[in-house]
């Protein structure tokens, strides 16, 4: 407070307060020179429940009859919150009931706000919970709204206890909220327990499970026991007791079930059949529990004997038994097969050597091949066939293949090999026959299986001579075939060239397969020397043919020679991929120099290159210059302007020749 006048005074201070919040003035008297200032003092204490809003009190001071009054504005901020009432409530059902649930939802914040009221339902079972009135609307500071919470719980089975969670929640700060927690309980409750199991019984057993029931309800019931296989017949099962019993709450009894595997027909082994194991309440409530029963394997097989259990063989051949192994159990399983030879035989072969998975009553055959050995003696040999399960558990089974080794000449011809030949031409290929039998015997030898052209000679040049006649027990005999190419080279083309070499005698023969591998021998025809004439400043054209007359793909370029005064070629492109036997076209353009007086000669010589190494050919193209009545005038523009139009500019370019003779050069005659 300031006295602005010229003299003391004595000021009196007051307020008008509605809310009784502003205290009074201290102090209320303030005795001022002139000139001075004093100070007063008032408190505004603002109530923990106030209301948001605006609040205003005046203060006047006055002098005599002269007052001065100001007014002091504080603002409130709006405070949000929520409470609900109950926190918690608890009732018992009886399926199915709808239970309500009845809460006060108050605004404790000191302005007006929308209290959104939501529910949920644990388990969700097919309980549902709905809000009935939905949110508190502009709900006063302070006020209360009331809402019902209704829980829906429909016919069993289902759960025994049922957690309902109320939440009111401020619409201006989310993150004030309140909940309540309601619980529903059946009045009865089964529990079972373990909720599921399982056991493994094989075809024709019967296995036992056994549950603990127990009411978790808040009072005595009954409680009535059944039971529902995932199967129908023949798998059976059943509850040992399956009368209902009392139980008070806390109470547990074991219930005891059974479940038969059938064994006619045989079920598959893994196969999972649930027994479920349910108890119902009175009042509505039950539990159910899983008693799974998974079928054991059985494990069986059968081995069959060979196609053809015995073979005539002589030494050197080889014999080949198919058996076939079953799997006769009631699952997939794995099984291996394994052989042992008598001493006469050799060169062992199972095929599969693996072990093998089987489904049920699948079939897998094995074929057991062996080689009756060099010179050996007549007489039985024998091959021990054994099949057997992996795992074990069942006994195996064995197989007696048999080899009745006869006497007899036997053969076996040394390896097949490749040579090189380089067409048209031979080459030799040696062979050496034993007869590995244990009597002497006579041979043939043939050869085939060449294209056609080929041609294969022998067996000559018998070591020692005549020896495929009367071939003793071990003795050897060498011989030579001579491979023969068609003598046309495109007829032979590089590559790979397999026949067959075979060698016979009584009851046996023995193949290998020999290799002849033709090389490559690049050449080529390039022809023919051309002549031609033209006019000058012309351009003549001359064709020639390329042909492959080698026996492999080849690409061919080209260069050119030019001998004569201004005459031009260029060299064709390049001929790609041509293959043995085949012709392609290559053009030759020759231009004639515009001047060339008449009789002059030029000569290009174009000479193809082969890609392949062949060596290079050439052909020689001649041009010969023609007498021409033909002239070429250039304009030169000198001392005039030029045509200001396309069409004087035509004009002056369809000028006439005025060159009566080739000899004359083209002229260059201004325009004056």
């Amino acid at each position: 407070m300031t006295n602005t006048g010229a003299s003391p005074i004595t000021v009196n201070i007051s307020r008008n307060d509605t809310t009784g919040w502003a205290s009074t003035p201290t102090p209320s008297t303030l005795n001022l020179n002139a000139g001075a200032s004093g100070t007063f003092t008032i408190s505004f204490a603002v109530p923990a429940n106030a209301l948001a809003g605006n609040y205003t009190f005046s203060v006047t001071a006055q002098v005599g009859a002269t007052q001065r009054t100001v007014n002091t504005t504080t603002s409130v901020a709006q405070v949000y919150g929520v409470a609900i009432a109950p926190t918690s409530q608890t009732a018992t059902f009886a399926r199915p009931q709808v239970i309500t649930f009845t809460h006060t939802i108050t605004n404790t914040g000191n302005g007006t706000d929308t209290i959104t009221v939501t529910a949920s339902v644990s388990p969700n079972d097919g309980a549902t919970v709905s809000v009935v009135g939905g949110n508190c609307v502009n709900l006063a500071a302070f006020s209360s709204c009331t809402r019902q919470i209704q829980l829906n719980i429909p016919v069993g089975p289902g759960s025994s206890l049922y957690t309902v969670t109320v939440t009111a929640q401020s619409s201006g700060n989310p993150a004030v909220q309140a909940t309540a927690t309601d619980t529903a309980s059946a009045g009865a409750a089964p529990q079972i327990t373990p909720a599921s199991q399982l056991r493994e019984a094989l075809p024709g057993e019967t296995v036992t499970f056994t549950h603990t029931v127990t009411n978790i309800g808040q009072s005595a019931g009954t409680f009535t026991p059944s039971l529902t296989l995932s199967q129908g017949s023949p798998w059976s099962g059943g509850l040992t007791d399956p009368s209902p019993f009392n139980l008070n709450a806390g109470e547990s009894r074991v219930v005891t079930l059974t479940v038969t595997v059938p064994n006619a027909p045989i079920p598959d082994a893994g196969t999972l059949v649930t027994a479920t194991l349910t108890v119902q309440a009175t009042g509505g409530a039950s539990a159910s529990a899983a008693s799974v029963t998974r079928v054991g394997l059985v494990p069986g097989f059968t081995l069959s004997p060979a196609t053809v259990p015995t073979l005539d063989l002589p030494p050197g051949a080889t014999a080949v038994f198919t058996h076939t192994l079953t799997n006769t159990g009631n699952g997939s399983d794995t099984f291996v097969v394994t052989a042992t030879l008598s001493s006469g035989l050799e060169n062992l072969v199972v095929t599969p050597s693996a072990p093998f998975l089987l489904a049920r009553n699948a079939s897998q055959q094995v074929v057991v091949q062996a080689r009756v050995r060099d010179g050996q003696p007549a007489g039985a040999q024998t091959i021990q066939v054994t099949g057997e399960r992996v795992g074990g558990g069942v006994a195996s089974q064995t197989q007696t293949d048999t080899v009745n080794v006869q006497a007899a000449p036997g053969v076996r011809l040394s390896p097949g090999q490749t040579q090189n030949v380089t067409p048209p031409g031979s080459v030799t290929f040696t062979h050496v026959l034993t007869n590995v039998g244990n009597v002497a015997g006579s041979f043939s030898v043939s050869a085939g299986g060449l294209p056609g052209g080929w041609s294969i000679a022998g067996p000559t040049n018998l070591v020692p001579a005549n020896c495929l006649t009367g071939l003793a027990p071990g003795a050897a005999c060498r011989f030579d075939l001579v491979v023969t190419t068609p003598s046309q080279l495109p007829q032979v083309p590089t590559g790979l060239y397999p026949f067959q070499v075979q060698a016979s005698t009584t009851g046996t023969s023995d193949a290998v397969t020999d290799v002849a591998n033709v090389t490559a021998v690049p050449q080529f025809l390039f022809t023919a020397n051309e002549s031609g004439s033209g006019a000058p400043d012309t351009v003549i054209g001359f064709t020639h043919r390329i042909t492959n007359t080698g026996n492999v793909t080849d690409t061919y370029t080209f260069s050119v020679q030019v001998s004569g005064g201004g005459f031009s070629a260029s060299p064709p492109g390049t001929v790609a991929a041509v293959p043995p036997g085949s012709t392609r076209l290559v053009t030759l353009e020759v231009r004639i120099p515009p001047a060339a007086p008449a009789g002059t000669t030029g000569v290009v010589t174009l000479t193809a290159t082969s890609a392949q190494g062949a060596p290079p050919q050439s052909v020689v193209d001649t041009v010969t210059v023609n007498e021409a009545d033909n002239a070429r005038i250039d304009v030169v523009w000198s001392g005039l302007s030029r045509p200001s139009s396309p069409a004087a500019h035509r004009r002056l370019q369809s000028i006439p020749s005025i060159c009566s003779t080739p000899a004359i050069p083209p002229s260059v005659i201004p325009c004056a």
